[in-house]
């Protein structure tokens, strides 16, 4: 018998520049509703224009409801975004 389980991370687009701003706070209260099937918060597409400080105060709220952070970084972006997703992430 195989043991596994699976969990849902929800992904930001960061193509979507209304993520930055308070808009992406009500994406998140919608996600609390489902906390027991969605353990993370994300982004992912292109981060060239999109640097991680971008999303830091929605970052900060999900992590502070117990979401775990599992943003991308270093695909396409400068070597500070790496450094900075990892600190402001």
């Amino acid at each position: 018998s195989l043991s596994m389980s699976s969990a849902i991370c929800m992904a930001a687009v960061t193509l979507a520049p209304v993520l930055a701003r308070a808009e992406a706070f009500p994406m998140l209260d919608q996600a609390l509703a489902h906390r027991d099937r969605i353990i993370g918060v994300g982004l992912d597409s292109s981060e060239l224009g999109h640097p991680p400080q971008k999303y830091q105060r929605v970052f900060e709220k999900a992590c502070d409801a117990g979401f775990l952070p599992v943003a991308h970084a270093g695909e396409e972006g400068p070597p500070e975004y790496v450094r900075d997703t990892l600190d402001l992430l």
